[in-house]
């Protein structure tokens, strides 16, 4: 499948890819500065948690080296409580999807990237990240305690 610009999913979602049989593949015109996948629950009950979202067995690569800002953008800046969010993303290949420039990755050009609520210390507590093969690095701050 072909991308040429982010998808952001602000509900409830399961998507179960054919991993890199099938990748998302970005075209050489998807913005260098924008995200490609972003999970975004918003304040509407059932979908404001990550309580059975799941991304599984997906593959994200560039047609041309540096498109995309972040692979996977996990974004809790919205919900004020998250405890026991249950996000599941396993088997997931986010390919060289990052700014680079002479081999350096530039900055801010994550493969998974988490943007945490400002005062909740919960982040995605019992929640699990597995077997994914992220090229471009992980930023993490304050995703949880356990």
């Amino acid at each position: 499948m072909l991308l040429n610009s982010g998808v952001t999913a602000s509900g409830w979602i399961e998507v179960e890819g054919a991993g890199s049989a099938s990748p998302l593949v970005l075209t050489s015109d998807f913005p260098p500065d924008e995200d490609v996948i972003t999970l975004k629950p918003q304040l509407d009950g059932a979908s404001t948690k990550f309580v059975g979202w799941r991304l599984a067995s997906l593959a994200i690569k560039p047609q041309v080296n540096g498109r995309g800002r972040h692979g996977l953008v996990i974004d809790h800046t919205a919900h004020p409580y998250t405890s026991n969010a249950e996000l599941i993303i396993e088997r997931v290949a986010v390919g060289d999807v990052v700014g680079t420039a002479m081999g350096d990755v530039t900055v801010g050009g994550y493969a998974l990237y988490y943007l945490p609520h400002p005062t909740d210390p919960n982040g995605l507590y019992c929640s699990t990240i597995r077997n994914n093969y992220f090229v471009g690095g992980v930023r993490m701050t304050r995703a949880g305690t356990a």
